[in-house]
């Protein structure tokens, strides 16, 4: 049985909430269901380096949530300040779950 969309980015937002990423300070989720944002980011290079991170993703089928944290001035997203959060699509298992500085 597989998860519906809404159930998937349930389990994603639970994860962001326990990473500090509460919905008051996100600026932006970004639901990339075909990795095509994260297969050309920095974030998925540096990760290729280090491969015990890397096998948590090998031979899965996921969905990157890519949330953008709010800046304290209006209107400006902060760059750099990115969590990825890796979810697996049929089980909604989180397969790992990376961030930016």
């Amino acid at each position: 049985m597989s998860l519906t969309m809404i159930e998937i980015q349930k389990r994603a937002n639970v994860e962001a909430t326990n990473r500090g990423y509460s919905s008051e300070e996100v600026a932006s989720v970004l639901f990339d269901e075909k990795n095509s944002i994260w297969e050309t980011s920095i974030m998925r290079k540096n990760l290729q380096r280090n491969p015990d991170l890397s096998k948590k993703l090998e031979g899965k089928d996921y969905i990157v949530f890519i949330y953008a944290k709010k800046n304290k001035i209006p209107n400006i997203v902060i760059e750099g300040g990115e969590l990825y959060i890796f979810v697996e699509k049929t089980t909604g298992q989180i397969l790992l779950t990376l961030s930016g500085k």
